[in-house]
C-alpha cells in the first residue's frame, strides 16, 4: 500500500485522482470502516452465512473429517483476513467515487478518535439515526463521509457527481462542532485532540444541543439526501459492487 503524507495532502490540495497518495487515502478510509465494530460484525456474519449455507448443501457428500476441516478453515484467522482483504477494495472504491472536499479551520478545533471515519446515512429531514461506526454494505447508503486529517483540516466526501470535487472550503465553529460531536460519540474507548485547546462541540445559540447533523448541505447549499439518493456515481458504484459480489458468490 502506498505511503500517505497527510501534511502534504493539505498543503498541496487538491489531491490528484489515481495518484499514490489518493489511493492510500481511499484504503485508509476503507481500513477504518472495516476495523470498527460494524466491520467486525460484517466479517462474523460472513462466516456464519457460509457455514449456514454450505454445510447442509455438502453434508451428504462429506464425511466427518471433511466437515471438520471445512469448519476449521472458515472459522480461522486466515479466513477473516481474506474477507477483510477482499472487502477493502470495494470500500476504497466507494470513497474513490465520491467528491472530495478539504474543510479548513482557522484554529485547532477538530477532534478525532479510535474510529475516526464518520459515515452519515441518507436521512430525510424528519429521520434520525444512532451515531455509530457503520460499514459495508450500509456505507453505500450514506449522504456523506467525514474524517479529520489534522486539528485544522478534515475531508468531506459527498455524492456530488463531480460538482464538489477538489474544493478547499474555509469553515467555522458550527461545522467543527458537527464533526466533533459525531467522531467523539462513536469512539470505542477514547477520543483525542490537539492539546492547545478543547475541540469545539457547542453550537450557538443552542449550546445544550447534542444533535449530530450532516454538513454537506451547509458547505454546498442545495446538496442533501435527495442529491445523494439520486447520484449517478452512487448508483453506479452500487451496481459495480453488486456485480463483483455476485461473480464471487457464483465462483
Amino acid at each position: 500500500m502506498p505511503r500517505l503524507q497527510l501534511r502534504e495532502l493539505t498543503s498541496e490540495w487538491p489531491c490528484p485522482r489515481l495518484t499514490r497518495g489518493w489511493r492510500a487515502l481511499c484504503f485508509l478510509i476503507a481500513l477504518h470502516l472495516l476495523r470498527n465494530p460494524a466491520g467486525r460484525w460484517f466479517i462474523d456474519s460472513s462466516q456464519s452465512r457460509i457455514l449456514r449455507e454450505r454445510i447442509p448443501r455438502y453434508t451428504e457428500r462429506w464425511g466427518i473429517a471433511d466437515t471438520d476441516a471445512f469448519v476449521e478453515v472458515v472459522t480461522s484467522d486466515a479466513f477473516r483476513a481474506d474477507v477483510l482483504l477482499r472487502s477493502l477494495p470495494r470500500l476504497a472504491a466507494v470513497a474513490g467515487n465520491m467528491d472530495w472536499t478539504l474543510l479548513e479551520f482557522s484554529d485547532f478545533v477538530l477532534a478525532t478518535s479510535d474510529h475516526p471515519v464518520t459515515v452519515v446515512p441518507i436521512l430525510r429531514p424528519s429521520e434520525t439515526a444512532r451515531v455509530q461506526p457503520i460499514t459495508n454494505p450500509f456505507v453505500l447508503e450514506c449522504e456523506e463521509i467525514r474524517i479529520a486529517i489534522g486539528p485544522k483540516h478534515a475531508l468531506l466526501l459527498t455524492w456530488g457527481d463531480g460538482a464538489n470535487e477538489g474544493q478547499r472550503v474555509t469553515c467555522g465553529e458550527h461545522i467543527a462542532a458537527q464533526l466533533n460531536r459525531a467522531v467523539m460519540r462513536q469512539a470505542d474507548t477514547r477520543w483525542f485532540h490537539y492539546p492547545a485547546r478543547r475541540p469545539t462541540t457547542f453550537i450557538a445559540p443552542v449550546l445544550e444541543s447534542n444533535e449530530c447533523s450532516p454538513v454537506g448541505g451547509v458547505v454546498f447549499p442545495g446538496y442533501g439526501w435527495r442529491r445523494a439518493r439520486g447520484s449517478r456515481k452512487r448508483i453506479g458504484t452500487w451496481h459495480t459492487i453488486q456485480d463483483d459480489l455476485n461473480e464471487r458468490t457464483a465462483a
